[in-house]
């Protein structure tokens, strides 16, 4: 274990964009609960389907590119299961609750195909039918991923909530509360886990071997993490329930691996929230951005506005910085919005106090989900640059 250092992390809860539309372009919307996968297999490829609430006893297929969405998002429509079989998909807003089916001989709620452009958000997954073993989401042994997104979704009472299968490609699990599971995330390789809360589970994560590419963050992990195999996960910056490094190695770090303890926690972060962090922020890392919001004012399809903002090194030492979106129910800033340099994925450097650097806004408008005002927060972190 690494010795003891004083750290901390910073947020700056910054910018609310508003955005106007006055167009609409939804292909199809369903009239009331019916044979969804009828609707369904009647779109074509690029259709955003807005579903009614409603219980659709079904196991869904989706074939072709579609955006398939609830009509409600705090009145889900629920389903029994989805099998997503096609790149450029997005399902966004359901209740997935029965894995009797199966899908591929494997008691599965959500089973991911390899494919480019995926996105499963603001779902609750969980199992209310009683089958034995079920995982919440799969993806397929030896896949090849290209941006999948697992975020804002609860899973629970389920026996893995997330089985990440060894593929190539890094995709997203982010923003998701996993809890009530023998495992939160099994098999973790290739993948951003960032910003997740797991609670009142056996083991938050369970790792081994096969773990690369896998960066673990910002979460808050009220479980054990267990690594059954050889090579250290690294898991710095998240939120053990605790400041106590003593009570994280012996309640949070399971000890059963072959390895006693292989798991790098050193630094961890003493609270765990965007409100919290934002509220211990110290001077010696601080940022500012300039302006503190954005209306991108009214926009037709097609348009694409941009808009600069300046983030400064306030503190007292060198800081990274990175960004990510937050209460944006429709997903209309995370489909159209993209920053130069690319914050979400990756970190910009500001090493001296006072040094500043512009971040490009850029939006870019296909398609309405419907004429209406879109809100949505971003949030900048700060992290100290460590010798």
């Amino acid at each position: 274990m690494n010795k003891l250092k004083m750290k901390t992390m910073a947020t700056l809860l910054i910018a609310v964009f508003m955005i106007s539309a006055f167009a609409v372009a939804i292909p199809i919307v369903s009239a009331a609960p019916g044979p969804l996968q009828q609707l369904i297999d009647g779109a074509n490829s690029g259709d955003t389907l807005l579903v009614d609430p409603g219980t659709y006893p079904e196991a869904i297929v989706l074939l072709q590119s579609i955006i398939l969405q609830a009509k409600d998002l705090n009145n889900k429509p629920v389903v029994n299961s989805i099998h997503i079989k096609s790149s450029d998909v997005s399902v966004i807003g359901f209740e997935v609750v029965d894995a009797s089916a199966k899908i591929l001989g494997e008691a599965v709620l959500v089973y991911i195909n390899p494919g480019d452009n995926i996105k499963v958000l603001d779902c609750i997954i969980h199992e209310t039918k009683g089958t034995p073993s079920v995982r919440g989401i799969v993806t397929v042994i030896g896949g090849n991923y290209v941006d999948l997104r697992i975020r804002r979704n609860e899973i629970y009472d389920v026996t893995t909530g997330i089985y990440v299968n060894p593929h190539t490609g890094i995709f997203s699990i982010e923003d998701n509360e996993i809890h009530n599971c023998v495992a939160g995330i099994g098999g973790a390789t290739g993948a951003n886990i960032m910003r997740n809360y797991f609670h009142d589970n056996d083991e938050a994560m369970g790792v081994d071997d096969s773990l690369v590419g896998l960066t673990v963050k910002y979460n808050f992990f009220d479980d054990p993490v267990n690594n059954w195999g050889s090579v250290t996960l690294v898991a710095e910056y998240n939120y053990w329930g605790t400041g106590d490094p003593a009570l994280i190695a012996s309640t949070m770090i399971n000890q059963q691996g072959p390895k006693v303890g292989d798991v790098d926690f050193d630094p961890w972060l003493e609270a765990w929230g965007a409100v919290i962090l934002a509220n211990v922020r110290l001077p010696r890392v601080s940022i500012s951005v300039t302006p503190g919001s954005i209306n991108f004012g009214i926009v037709v399809a097609g348009k694409t506005a941009t808009e600069t903002v300046v983030v400064r090194n306030t503190g007292e030492t060198g800081v990274t910085v990175t960004a990510e979106l937050h209460s944006d129910p429709t997903g209309f800033y995370e489909d159209s919005l993209t920053l130069a340099p690319n914050l979400y994925d990756d970190t910009m450097t500001l090493p001296a106090p006072d040094n500043a650097q512009d971040v490009v806004f850029t939006l870019t408008v296909s398609r309405y989900i419907d004429v209406d005002t879109y809100q949505g927060l971003l949030i900048f972190w700060a992290e100290e640059i460590l010798p």
